[in-house]
């Protein structure tokens, strides 16, 4: 079956169309899929069992529901953890990056500030954790970052092996 036989306006793009009568015809597969399954699954079941497995099912949702709204008065049990306010670290609110240098490669303007964000970690307890626990989900982070500065800076002929700063 087709999704939809209307063909596009002159305004519309035909493959945009094309694409969301792709997307809407994939779906409608999943959904009868899922009913068929579904309807395998229950079909062999008695009217009897298909009461009980309705009311268990019932029952299940109605207690775990009323558990997440207990839960949102009481202070210790979290079902779902409530949104929490984003903001910049205290470390990067102290200290600024350092200042681009004339003449050097737009790529490693990330770079500097990457490496000064991960210095200024260092300052503090949670910021050590931070840059502990990134180190070791990325062991070979700072040798890449070590191994780019050379780089650039033998081509820069300054050899000692940091970045401007």
């Amino acid at each position: 079956m087709k999704w939809n036989n209307k063909k596009p306006s002159a305004g519309q793009d035909l493959r945009q169309w094309r694409m969301a009568a792709k997307i809407a015809a994939g779906l409608h597969w999943v959904q009868r899929s899922w009913a068929d399954c579904m309807n395998k699954s229950f079909g062999r079941l008695s009217p009897r069992g298909r009461k009980w497995a309705l009311l268990l099912f019932f029952f299940g949702m109605m207690i775990y529901s009323g558990l997440l709204v207990v839960s949102a008065f009481k202070q210790g049990i979290h079902f779902i953890d409530a949104p929490v306010k984003l903001s910049l670290p205290d470390v990067l609110r102290k200290t600024s990056p350092p200042p681009a240098s004339p003449g050097q490669p737009s790529f490693l303007l990330p770079i500097k500030k990457f490496r000064h964000y991960l210095d200024s970690l260092g300052s503090t307890e949670n910021g050590r954790l931070i840059r502990d626990s990134l180190l070791r989900k990325r062991p070979g982070l700072l040798d890449s970052i070590r191994q780019i500065e050379k780089v650039y800076c033998k081509e820069k002929g300054a050899g000692n092996g940091q970045m401007d700063q």
